[in-house]
């Protein structure tokens, strides 16, 4: 019952959005909205579908609704959602699909920004799920206490695929945090969830951002997955700026992603491999147009095999207002089964009419042929006209 008001709730919000969007709330109701729309229409045709239609011509419709100022700098309503509506059928009556995003109200005090508190459908990134990132319907609060030191507490039902079901589940978060003086910032946290009212996920977890240096960040996170008794997670990243033009970022990292997911999925049970993994990448500025960038990923999986990637790429901005860019960018990525090359190239430009083009080409060349082809690539163009301020047509 709850799970079904919370639903209600989350489309409540959409459709008051888009209510006081239309009834011109911006003088009305005194209050603040942006209203953002992305139209896409595709056709394509399907070789590998059996099917006596496999012809499609599909329209996307994406939506985003933000409305602040509701009587008070600190209430705001916030709300996404997507459509599809076919011209053809895809077999089985299918003619279109959508989904709800999200959509919560939130107050967040003017005078301590980390204070905030928000109810309905919203996405979550934190704590000692900072890394099964989600969407919940549900309550959301977080709030300094006193001297640097502030919680976050979390409750409400994780949205779940339509396979899955939602009978019985539930997610509880808390994470107590220390924060000072925009240099450190350090917390501990524990998540327990139940599907069909059964054990999925128990995890306490730690993490962390230090800045010893204006120069150098640090951060991490680690999270011990309590249910299969042993690390699920752990990361720590540096950033650097050992010279002005240069950024050198290392990373290193274990994970063991069937702990990753909850122990009541199906699918865990093909994430079982657990890895270790390394990687250095740097970025060199060389002017304000040009960027050259390196990197390289290492990873070693406990089943024996390696993986490696590694390459570059080159970016460049051109005209007097840097409306143009190009990018070339080359990967080699070496694994048991034989290696890939990587190859890209990116254009765009925008006149000054509204009018803008980008073309963008990758490839693959592969160490031994797949299915009788031993390359791969795909090629995409876009042309966009600015109708007028915030309305395009791509």
């Amino acid at each position: 019952m709850m799970k079904k008001k919370l639903a209600r709730l989350g489309k409540t919000v959409l459709w008051l959005a888009l209510a006081m969007t239309a009834a011109g709330g911006g003088t009305a109701l005194a209050v603040d909205y942006e209203v953002g729309s992305s139209s896409y229409f595709f056709f394509s045709k399907d070789r590998n579908v059996n099917s006596a239609n496999n012809f499609y011509l599909p329209l996307y419709e994406y939506l985003n609704v933000d409305v602040s100022n509701l009587g008070s700098p600190s209430i705001s309503i916030h709300a996404s959602g997507w459509g599809r509506a076919d011209f053809t059928s895809r077999g089985a009556g299918d003619r279109g699909d959508g989904e709800f995003l999200y959509g919560y109200f939130q107050w967040k005090d003017q005078n301590s920004p980390r204070r905030v508190l928000r109810v309905g459908r919203q996405f979550i990134f934190g704590g000692p799920s900072s890394l099964r990132s989600q969407y919940v319907d549900g309550l959301y609060f977080k709030s300094d206490l006193v001297k640097g030191f502030g919680v976050e507490i979390l409750g409400g039902s994780p949205v779940t695929s339509a396979i899955g079901g939602r009978g019985g589940d539930v997610v509880a978060q808390g994470r107590a945090y220390y924060v000072r003086d925009d240099k450190v910032e350090i917390g501990v946290g524990y998540l327990h969830t139940l599907d069909s009212n059964q054990r999925a996920r128990e995890d306490f977890g730690l993490d962390f951002w230090f800045k010893p240096i204006q120069e150098v960040e640090v951060f991490g996170n680690l999270i011990y997955d309590t249910l299969g008794e042993e690390v699920a997670d752990a990361n720590l990243t540096t950033v650097a700026f050992p010279i002005e033009k240069l950024k050198l970022t290392a990373n290193f990292g274990y994970a063991v992603p069937s702990n990753l997911l909850p122990h009541t999925s199906f699918f865990s049970i093909f994430s079982d491999s657990a890895y270790v993994n390394a990687g250095l990448a740097g970025t060199y500025f060389v002017t304000d147009r040009l960027t050259l960038d390196a990197d390289a990923q290492f990873f070693h999986y406990s089943t024996g095999g390696n993986l490696v990637r590694y390459g570059g790429q080159g970016t460049y901005q051109y005209g007097a207002d840097k409306q143009g860019r190009v990018a070339l960018a080359a990967h080699r990525l070496d694994q048991l089964e034989g290696g890939v090359m990587e190859f890209r190239t990116f254009a765009s430009y925008a006149f000054k009419n509204k009018l803008s083009v980008s073309g963008d080409l990758y490839g693959y060349l592969l160490d031994q042929a797949n299915r009788g082809r031993d390359f791969s690539f795909t090629g995409i163009g876009n042309v966009g006209y600015e109708v007028r301020n915030r309305d395009k047509i791509t």
